[in-house]
Formats: structure tokens, C-alpha cells, sequence
């Protein structure tokens, strides 16, 4: 499992098992902190401009106290007013409402009261106490017939509800807090909209107005105060919870917005703004509003209804079908709390656990309480190294040295670990998901097995092409001096031992071969009651163990590879021997056997015959078992010559090469049995095939060309031949056998036969070279020779339009066989 994945099925289990409680935690935290930023700009905005408006009167600069020259400029007493608010704003977004705060917020609250409450005064006695100028003077003038520098009644109204806003910190009382923070929203908005739409009346009239930067900055005001009442009273509660009415506002404040401007884009289309029948065309374009939105909200009230309805059914879905997800996952998912308790567990980390989660286990008593141990060893998986815990330690990680053992089985598990956070950053549980790698340990196992005999087999192919080389030309050179040399002679005896060795020293390059891949096997049909029989006495020659055989008279016959079917019954015969160091018996037995089912991977169903090798050995343990066909495994003494470890690992290999299986029972202080499967020939007691000695070659010294890149060999070859009564004509590669080969077809003196060496390094090969002599020749007779094991060609011969072949190293009596075949003597 990667890791994306596991990230994905974290977020899934945080998102669906508390998904709702999440969500509102979350959006009130964001809230809180969005919330105490929009005060803290707010109340920057407030006093930002009004200490730029004092500046403006304190200067006389007239462009810092409104927004245009043309329109009213705010008032000294306004501009010092939002100057407090603004600062107070600012306190209660940095801090909290401690006593300071509320100190503070009470004495700017009193002032608000004071300048509001005069300026009241003043309006409804008559009285002037000349209030609007207590901080300027020269705070006077008359703009298009209105006096200046003076507030206005609405903004004392306003300023007095501030006032008792801020008194209402001290009971906390949020609801009266946001509900007189909407009203100066409002009221601030409706002088604004006066100013957008050129309606005096809505910002004060002609007598005593509202400045546009007052009607502003009250909008300003009133959104902080409703920000300090927060998300959870009147009005914001109706904007941000999660309500189909608030669904609905959040919908439709765009459209109203988007409305309100086209319409004041079109009246100041249609009308002259100083047309009297403006107000006529606005109320005309408000009704007419009206009826437009009221399908609309109809219409996005039974839409959110709907999707309401249908993302709580969607959820419940989800969460059932996660569970379900969960639970059919082919890994296990595990989670646990800070105290090591079990949170959650799927049916795989059960299974794969071997028990149900633990509700109340500890992270000291994971690794004794499932039974967890570190791969390969009886040692207790350490409780700090294991991914849970170093997960809820926040750190990611993944191990695969895991074991769990239950029951006498044990599986190998892959492990990763993951913190699970919560929505203030801490760590609240480790989620770890579980991979059951047995298998798949087994399989690497058995794929490094596969490429240690790969790499064995390339170095043994070429090996043995060499060796087969060197061989040929030193058994020939014997076999052609022993033929010159009398029985009687002296030099006739050596002669004789030197080419006995030749057994053993094809033996030893059959082992090479078997470990090639496409090893070199060439096979013939034989009787297998000869081969055991001869093999198992030659190798227990001289022991003290004796052998007892228990064959079946109607044997099927075989077709394998004699040489190499012998090297394996004297691989497993020796073993058994070495078992038995004082002595015993071997008991040997064959029969035919049918397999209906496929018991192993490469013994497919079908009739074979099976030898079996019993010894009265101390028997093998169940641990060593499964390895004693690895290359170099051995449990006896390294680096001496009965503990180099290859000997049933060839035979293994040969085996399998020829269709059939090798298996093992062992029984601890009882002894092993070995059983070789080999498919049959569908033969029973077939007789040997004729030897060369019953067949003998026409005579009439029929040509025959040679091609060997070795000087030995072919001169071997050649001498061979003339012996059987042939011409031998030798060439060293199969460029200069092309040309020899044509130059006798147009000269009317064809060859016979011709013999080509398989690898030709840097030249024309053997296949090469009959393909193009049958471009010459169609009806060309030609065998193939070769010491090189890593071809197929040689395996399968006649699919290349060869004849026969010739395994090097080769006895004149196998070549005679060779030209027998291909000239017979017809009776």
C-alpha cells in the first residue's frame, strides 16, 4: 500500500466518523479568528478617518473632512466620537474584555452619552451651549444654504446608541449587542443609500443632514459591533449557520445586490436625476424588483431544501458505505486513542491480529497482547518501535519486520503509521493499516533463489563451452592413440585409464550444464531399471550401507537425458550414504504413478514414474527442510568435498527441466525419503535401442565437410572420419564452409554431410551458416556440434533443419553412431 493511500483512508476516517461535530468545530474557530481581524480593520477604518477629519478642521483643510468639496464635511464632535469608537474596537479585538477594557470602553461610552445627549438637547430646548464648537472655533460656515461643523440629530441618536452599546459589555449581553449594532448597520446604510440615490430625506434633509463619511463609517461601525456579538446570536447566527434561511441569505445577498445596482444604473438612464418624477421611477423599478425576486427566492428555497434533504441522505450513504469499504479492504485499518485503547479496527486487522481490537490495552501491552514479534526471532516486537505508538509520538513511518503469531501459524506484515490530528494541531489518535507479506516474502525468496541459478547458469554455460572444448580434442587425441597402440603394449594400459576419466570429467560439465538456463539436455527413451540399478551400486561401491531394491517389473520407459537422470540418482544416493556414517540400508524402489491434481508447481497431472530413496538417516529438521535445495545450503563441513551444497540444488534443476518434481519426507530420528518424479514415455519394457557396433557405415568414402573454429577439435573430427572411412575436408568458420560448400556444388563433387559448430565467436555460427547452405542446397544433410549450454538449438534440432547432433565431447563410437544413422546399411 503506498502512501497516498493510507493519507486517504486517514482523512476518510476522520471526515465521516465525526464529520458533522468537525465541520462546526472547525467553522467556529475560523469564525472566531476572521472575526476578531474584520474588528480589529474596522476599528482602524474609524479612527484612521476620524483623526483625519480633526486634522482637516484643525488645519482648515476642508478636503480631509468629507468626501468631496460639494458635499456637507462631518462634524468636529462626529469625527472625535468615531476617534474613541474606532480605538475601543481596536482594545477588544487585541484583548480580551478584561477590567481595562471595559474601563475604557465605559469611558467612551460616557462620552458618546455626554456629546450625543447635548447635541439632543440642544435641538429640542433651543438652548445652544455651543457644544459644536467645544473643539474648534472657527468649526462653522454654510454649505448650498446648510450650516456646517455641526452634528447631526441622526448622528447623535446614533452615537447615543453606541454609547449604551459599550455599557451593555459589562452584562456580556451579546443579543443587545447585535441587535443595536444592526440597527446603526441599518441606519448608516439608509443615509448611504440617500447619498447613492440622491434622496436628501433619507440622510437628514436639508436642515441638519448626515455626511456621507459619517453615513460610511456608522456602516462600519455597526458591522464591528455586530462582529463583537459573534456568529452565535442575532443577526449573523442567520447568515452563518447551517439553516436552510441561511443558506438562503447567503444565496440571495448577491442577487439583491446585483439588482440594487442595475437599478440605479437604469433610472440614471431612463430619468434626469433632477427630474421630479425620479422617486415615481424608483418605486416603479422597487415594485418591479419585487416581483422578480419573489419566483426567485421560491425557486432557492425548494432547492436548498432539497439539497439539504439530499446531502443528508448522501452522507448517511457515505458513512455506511465507508464502513463498508473499510470492512472489505484486503489490509487491515487500526486505530487507537492517546491511552493505547482501540478506536476502530476492520474484519482484516482482526483477522490478521488473530484477535478482536482490545478496548483497554496500553501502548507498553500492544506487542505481548497480539502476540507481535520481530520476523526470524522469539523477541517481543519493542513497544517504542512500533508504528501505533510512534505514531501518536507525530511520526509517520512504516515497518515490514513484523511478525504475528496465532494458533502455530505466522504472518508477515507490512505496517504504517500515521498521527491523526485534530482541529487545534494535537495529536488525538494513530491510525496504522496492516499488510499481510507472507506471500509475498516467499515469492522474493524464491525469486532470489531463481536468480542465483541464473547467474550460476550463465558462468556455468560458458564454462562448460571451454571445458567441452578442451575435452574433445584431449579424448580424441586418446581414443586415436589407443587405436594404434597394441593391446599388448605397455602404453595401451594408461591409454586406456587416461580415456576412462572421461566419465568423470563428463560428469562434472553435466553439473555445469544443468545449472544453464535451457541446459543442455539431450534425451533419449531408455528402460530405467538398468540406469538406478547401475548408478546406486557404483556410488555405494566400497560403503558399508547396503541397498535393497524393490522395482516393479513393468516399468514404463523414459525419455531423458541418460547422464544427467544418473547424476541426480547418485546425488540423492550419496547424501543418504553420508546420512548412515555407520552404515545401514537404502532401500530403492520405482513404480508408475498417476497424479490427477496438480501437487506441486511444476508437476502437472498425468502418469509418471516415481523413484524413491529411502535411508535409516537421523532424519531433517522442519526448518532445514525447506532449504536444502538452495544453492550452497549444506549441513555438512563447508569447503570440503562433501559440503559444497549444489548437489540436490542440480538435482533439483535437472529435474524440473525434464517435466518432473523432486520431493522430501522426513521423519527426526527415523530417516528421509526422496521421491523423483519423471513423466513417462508411454512405453513399458522397451528393449535398448541397438548400439553403432550393429550398425556400420557405407562404405565408398563419402565426403563430409567440418567446420570448428577449434584446431583440435576439428583436427579430432577429421581423423575420426577417416577412420570410419570418410574424407574430411576442415574449415574454421561458416563463411569460408559457405564458400566451400557452393564450390562443390558447381564443381559436381558435393559433400555427403556436413558438421557445424553452433558458436563461432566473432564469425559466421552454425545456424547461420545452414541457412545459407540450404539457399545453395535445399536437400542439405547437416548435424549440429556443440559444447556451448546456453542454446536451444541443440535441444531442438530438427525444427532448424538439422539432422542429428553432436555433444561435445564426443567418442569416435559417437560419431560412428552419428553417420550410421544418416547412412545406413540397408540388409
Amino acid at each position: 500500500m503506498t502512501s497516498a493511500g493510507l493519507d486517504a483512508i486517514t482523512g476518510l476516517h476522520q471526515g465521516v466518523t465525526k464529520k458533522i461535530e468537525d465541520v462546526c468545530m472547525r467553522s467556529s474557530v475560523g469564525v472566531m479568528n476572521d472575526t476578531k481581524k474584520f474588528i480589529l480593520a474596522c476599528g482602524l477604518i474609524l479612527a484612521a478617518i476620524g483623526c483625519m477629519v480633526l486634522v482637516g478642521w484643525s488645519g482648515g483643510w476642508r478636503v480631509l473632512t468629507g468626501v468631496r468639496s460639494e458635499y456637507i464635511p462631518m462634524a468636529p464632535n462626529s469625527a472625535m466620537l468615531f476617534l474613541l469608537l474606532g480605538t475601543s474596537l481596536i482594545s477588544l479585538a487585541v484583548r480580551s474584555i478584561d477590567r481595562l477594557v471595559r474601563f475604557y470602553c465605559s469611558a467612551v461610552a460616557i462620552v458618546c452619552v455626554l456629546v450625543a445627549g447635548t447635541a439632543l438637547f440642544e435641538l429640542v430646548t433651543g438652548v445652544d451651549l455651543a457644544s459644536d464648537h467645544w473643539l474648534f472655533r472657527n468649526a462653522t460656515g454654510v454649505l448650498d444654504g446648510i450650516a456646517i461643523g455641526r452634528m447631526s440629530p441622526i448622528s447623535a441618536v446614533i452615537f447615543l446608541l453606541a454609547g449604551v452599546l459599550l455599557l451593555s459589555l459589562y452584562r456580556k449581553a451579546n443579543s443587545v449587542i447585535g441587535l443595536l449594532g444592526t440597527c446603526i448597520l441599518l441606519a448608516g446604510l439608509v443615509n448611504t443609500m440617500g447619498y447613492w440615490f440622491n434622496a436628501p430625506l433619507l440622510y437628514g434633509g436639508d436642515v441638519r443632514p448626515v455626511s456621507l463619511f459619517s453615513s460610511l463609517l456608522f456602516m462600519i461601525l455597526g458591522s464591528g459591533l455586530v462582529a463583537i456579538a459573534g456568529t452565535s446570536v442575532w443577526p449573523l447566527n442567520r447568515l452563518f449557520e447551517q439553516t436552510t434561511s441561511a443558506r438562503l441569505l447567503r444565496q440571495l445577498l448577491p442577487v439583491i445586490f446585483v439588482i440594487t445596482v442595475g437599478e440605479d444604473w437604469l433610472i440614471a438612464r431612463i430619468s434626469d436625476q433632477s427630474n421630479q418624477h425620479g422617486v415615481l421611477i424608483s418605486a416603479s423599478m422597487a415594485i418591479f424588483s419585487l416581483l422578480a425576486v419573489y419566483p426567485l427566492i421560491s425557486r432557492v428555497i425548494r432547492g436548498v431544501g432539497q439539497d439539504i434533504d439530499q446531502n443528508t441522505a448522501t452522507l448517511q450513504e457515505n458513512e455506511r458505505k465507508l464502513f463498508t469499504f473499510l470492512d472489505s479492504l484486503p489490509v487491515g485499518v487500526f486505530v487507537i486513542s492517546q491511552d493505547g485503547g482501540a478506536n476502530y479496527a476492520n474484519g482484516t486487522a482482526a483477522r490478521l491480529l488473530g484477535r478482536e481490537a482490545g478496548k483497554s490495552v496500553g501502548v507498553d501491552k500492544l506487542a505481548p497482547h497480539y502476540h507481535a514479534y520481530v520476523s526470524g526471532t522469539d523477541q517481543l516486537y519493542p513497544s517504542t518501535k512500533m508504528p501505533l505508538v510512534r505514531a501518536l509520538a507525530g511520526e509517520s513511518c512504516e515497518i515490514d519486520d513484523m511478525e504475528i503469531r496465532m494458533e502455530g501459524t505466522r504472518r508477515q506484515l507490512k505496517v504504517f503509521g500515521r498521527p491523526v490530528y485534530d482541529q487545534d494541531g494535537k495529536i488525538q489518535y494513530a491510525l496504522a493499516v496492516f499488510q499481510d507479506i507472507t506471500e509475498q516474502r516467499r515469492a522474493e525468496e524464491k525469486m532470489i533463489k531463481a536468480k542465483n541459478l541464473d547467474s550460476l547458469g550463465q558462468l556455468a554455460g560458458g564454462i562448460a563451452h571451454d571445458f567441452n572444448n578442451l575435452l574433445q580434442g584431449l579424448l580424441g587425441n586418446i581414443s586415436l592413440a589407443k587405436m594404434f597402440t597394441p593391446e599388448t603394449g605397455k602404453a595401451y594400459e594408461f591409454l586406456k585409464n587416461a580415456e576412462s576419466t572421461y566419465s568423470a570429467a563428463k560428469s562434472l560439465t553435466n553439473q555445469l550444464l544443468a545449472f544453464s538456463s535451457g541446459g543442455l539436455t539431450v534425451k533419449k527413451t531408455i528402460s530405467p531399471t538398468g540406469v538406478i540399478k547401475e548408478t546406486v551400486a557404483f556410488t555405494l561401491s566400497g560403503s558399508n550401507v547396503k541397498a535393497v531394491f524393490d522395482l516393479a517389473d513393468d516399468l514404463p520407459t523414459i525419455h531423458v537425458d541418460d547422464g544427467q537422470l544418473r547424476q541426480v540418482i547418485s546425488n540423492i544416493v550419496l547424501n543418504a550414504r553420508e546420512a548412515m556414517a555407520a552404515g545401514g540400508q537404502i532401500t530403492i524402489s520405482a513404480a508408475t504413478v498417476r497424479h490427477e491434481k496438480q501437487t506441486t508447481p511444476t508437476l502437472a497431472p498425468g502418469q509418471y514414474l516415481r523413484i524413491s530413496i529411502r535411508d535409516q538417516g537421523p532424519g531433517i529438521p522442519p526448518q532445514l527442510l525447506v532449504k536444502i535445495f538452495d544453492p550452497y545450503f549444506s549441513t555438512k563441513d563447508r569447503g570440503t568435498q562433501k559440503g559444497m551444497g549444489l548437489g540436490l540444488t542440480l538435482s533439483n534443476t535437472i529435474i524440473v527441466k525434464h517435466g518432473g518434481a523432486i520431493t522430501v519426507d522426513s521423519v527426526l530420528g527415523k530417516g528421509t525419503t526422496f521421491h523423483v518424479f519423471l513423466p513417462t514415455a508411454g512405453e513399458t519394457s522397451r528393449p535398448d535401442l541397438a548400439g553403432p557396433s550393429a550398425i556400420k557405415p557405407v562404405s565408398g568414402k563419402k565426403r563430409v565437410l567440418v567446420m570448428d573454429d577449434d584446431a583440435a577439435v576439428s583436427t579430432v573430427a577429421a581423423s575420426f572420419l577417416d577412420q570410419l572411412g570418410y574424407l574430411a575436408e576442415i574449415v574454421p568458420d561458416g563463411g569460408q564452409a559457405i564458400d566451400a560448400f557452393r564450390k562443390a556444388k558447381v564443381e559436381d563433387r558435393p559433400y555427403s554431410l556436413v558438421i557445424l559448430d553452433l558458436t563461432i565467436p566473432g564469425g559466421i555460427g552454425g545456424l547461420e551458416a545452414l541457412r545459407k547452405l540450404q539457399e545453395i542446397d535445399p536437400d542439405v544433410k547437416a548435424v549440429v556440434s556443440s559444447g556451448y549450454a546456453m542454446d536451444k538449438t541443440m535441444l531442438e534440432y530438427s525444427k532448424h533443419g538439422f539432422i542429428g547432433v553432436l555433444v561435445k565431447p564426443y567418442k569416435l563410437e559417437t560419431m560412428q553412431e552419428i553417420l550410421a544413422s544418416v547412412f545406413p546399411v540397408r540388409k
